[in-house]
């Protein structure tokens, strides 16, 4: 293997916070989105509206990076594998009022015709831009 970097756990990704991280917690009764910086402190805990089920495979963050601080409404994902055939995506928002990360959606995919389902990781495609202001140019006849 050729890889730069290899994560033991696979839940965790880059945080909306410039040096921040984020890792799902399911070790206790209530699971938790942990945000920490880049020295491992703890910055805050986002209970999970509805605990995860399954083998978490993948979390990942997809809103803009490198913020002063948390940003209401963000938006995450996770992938957890039921079984051999079936996997679970679910998309996720941060409620920064109540420290809760809540579930929006639930996208579930069964093995079947030519798709096969058995996952190990995921990756969500989106993207990053930015705009710069062009003079404007007026015309007259």
């Amino acid at each position: 293997m050729y890889e730069n970097i290899q994560i033991t756990y696979p839940n965790f990704c880059l945080g909306m916070q410039a040096g921040t991280f984020c890792t799902i917690n399911t070790a206790g009764a209530s699971h938790i989105l942990r945000v920490k910086n880049a020295a491992g402190a703890i910055m805050k805990d986002y209970t999970l509206s509805s605990n995860l089920t399954n083998d978490l495979k993948a979390l990942e963050y997809v809103g803009p990076l490198d913020h002063t601080g948390s940003i209401d409404g963000a938006t995450f994902f996770t992938l957890e594998k039921v079984s051999s055939s079936q996997c679970k995506i679910k998309r996720w928002s941060l409620d920064e009022n109540d420290s809760e990360l809540q579930l929006e959606q639930t996208i579930i995919k069964n093995t079947g015709g030519g798709y096969y389902y058995d996952v190990s990781a995921m990756s969500v495609e989106h993207y990053r831009t930015s705009f710069k202001t062009v003079p404007q140019v007026e015309f007259y006849l």
